[in-house]
């Protein structure tokens, strides 16, 4: 994805450059099957943009900061409710039962 794609497709961050060179510098592909953890999510935009750009099986962010976690969960609820992620403080993290291993941090 171009950086004039995401922004046409709403993604304004301050490291949209650094996180479109962090998807084209990926050893590994993310794929379909994969779970993906994003530790310290802040806004949770990241997330969304590597399933935009490469669709895997669950992501979950996690957060501390209260505000940030609210702006992620608001975010996803308005755009893309169906995609299969989520974001939580890391002790709901920490209690989901039945956690998966991972296989992308």
């Amino acid at each position: 994805m171009t950086q004039a794609e995401a922004v046409r497709r709403g993604y304004r961050h301050k490291n949209l450059l650094f996180w479109l060179g962090m998807l084209d510098a990926l050893m590994d592909p993310v794929l379909p099957t994969d779970r993906v953890v994003d530790w310290g999510c802040g806004h949770g935009l990241f997330l969304q943009l590597l399933y935009e750009v490469s669709p895997y099986r669950a992501g979950t962010g996690v957060e501390r900061d209260p505000d940030a976690l609210a702006t992620a969960r608001r975010g996803l609820a308005s755009a893309h409710p169906e995609w299969p992620i989520s974001y939580r403080t890391p002790d709901e993290y920490e209690a989901l039962p039945g956690r998966e291993p991972v296989d992308v941090i």
